[in-house]
């Protein structure tokens, strides 16, 4: 039904390569997001049912809302904890993300709550329906020429803090351009589609003062800009997350996090892991907050693998004892990740193995990013594994998750071997 799990037993379809170089054919279980269909009002409930009847958990403590492909988006029926299954042109996935908050107080209504009047531009409220399919819930801004500008919201921004301000928008029969102001900082006009697109754009501001989130500005363009426009977002943070909804006052998503039971994981206190994803963040650099958090993958709450911001490298922790790489994870918008981790038994060496595959391209040679023959110390087969983020609510990597592989022990997938 649109999903691949399988137990133990059950053969891939595609060789498995051990470490002993002898082909098998020896999954415990695999989960591969891409082909569930994907998440709106009407299947939520069924995402979910497909992760718990596979010992699968997914947590968050409110509603959300996911964009399903480059020209739309779902906002309602995503209710507390339901999966979110989405496509920003980057192919589907699960959607994992920490928790954000919208500085627009009213985000589906300019000129609602919050906004303070422009000067000179032409405000049609209800003017069309939104890209989620809301009725009328799009408002179109027109302004004739460039010495006017439109409603804004106004914020305390942070000097060397970045923030992402975005919204939905469409063309019209005019001129279909805009010219944004995020925080402290005026950006040049920019074109719009014929069809409804996600714009945002990421800024630091340059001073501590009250920053500003607007679509149209006046100066540098004297051009007449014409759009429609919905679902407005200013966050704190160096790329932009799925949209908030907010209706009077800032609203906040509560971080997510996606566990396994141990048992179905570690055998004989040994780790076999693949996991695929797509980072929602353009740089690994970038999924460092303003606090100087690292975006981290956690399997479990110390016993975990996790990519390091600060350094792009991978470490491990096994029963206590820390392996780092040397290897070094590059990585640009749209790029798929698979990193395959296998530690613990206290028999077998660490190995961490990376390949990447660009936007649009075919994957690259794997990159052993290092091994240790250090014998290491058992995985504990009892409570929650946490794949990415956990119940310590510690940072994690926000990104669109597209498959996680469990292998028996001594067992790789060929491209790791």
């Amino acid at each position: 039904m649109g999903t691949r799990f399988r137990e133990r037993g059950f053969s891939s379809g595609g060789k498995i390569v051990g470490s002993d170089g002898f082909s098998q054919n020896d999954i415990i279980w695999e989960v591969d997001f891409r082909r569930f269909p994907l998440s709106d009002g009407t299947n939520a409930g069924y995402h979910t049912s497909l992760l718990t009847s596979k010992g699968l958990t997914l947590a968050r403590a409110s509603s959300a809302t996911v964009q399903t492909s480059t020209s739309t988006i779902t906002t309602t029926g995503l209710g507390v904890d339901a999966p979110r299954l989405g496509d920003a042109g980057y192919g589907q996935g699960l959607v994992i993300e920490s928790s954000r908050t919208n500085l627009v107080p009213t985000s589906r209504e300019i000129g609602g709550t919050g906004w303070t009047q422009g000067t000179g531009n032409f405000e049609t409220g209800s003017y069309a329906d939104g890209p989620d399919g809301s009725v009328l819930s799009a408002d179109r801004l027109y302004r004739p020429d460039g010495l006017v500008y439109s409603d804004y919201v106004a914020t305390a921004v942070t000097a060397g803090v970045s923030y992402t301000g975005g919204f939905w928008a469409r063309g019209t029969s005019g001129a279909s351009g805009y010219n944004p102001f995020v925080a402290d900082v005026q950006l040049i006009t920019q074109p719009v589609s014929a069809i409804w697109t996600r714009k945002t754009h990421t800024v630091e501001a340059v001073a501590t003062t009250t920053g500003y989130w607007q679509v149209q500005t006046g100066t540098p363009t004297a051009a007449a800009l014409d759009i429609v426009c919905d679902l407005h977002q200013l966050e704190v943070g160096k790329f932009a997350t799925e949209v908030i909804l907010t209706s009077g006052a800032s609203a906040t998503r509560a971080g997510e996090s996606i566990s396994v039971d141990a048992s179905r994981l570690v055998r004989a206190g040994r780790i076999g892991l693949e996991l695929e994803f797509v980072p929602k963040a353009g740089t690994l650099a970038a999924m460092i907050d303003s606090w100087g958090n690292q975006r981290q993958i956690h399997i479990v709450s110390g016993t975990y693998s996790l990519i390091s911001c600060l350094t792009g490298t991978v470490s491990v922790v096994v029963g206590g004892n820390t392996f780092t790489t040397t290897g070094a994870i590059t990585h640009v918008a749209g790029d798929t990740h698979n990193l395959w981790i296998e530690a613990g038994g206290g028999l077998l060496a660490t190995r961490v193995v990376w390949r990447k595959k660009a936007l649009g391209g075919s994957y690259g040679s794997a990159v052993v990013l290092g091994t240790s023959a250090a014998p290491q110390g058992n995985h504990t087969a009892t409570g929650s594994l946490y794949f990415l983020g956990d119940s310590l609510s510690r940072y994690m990597l926000d990104a669109w998750v597209k498959r996680i592989v469990a292998y028996t022990p001594g067992r790789r997938p060929t491209w790791a071997a």
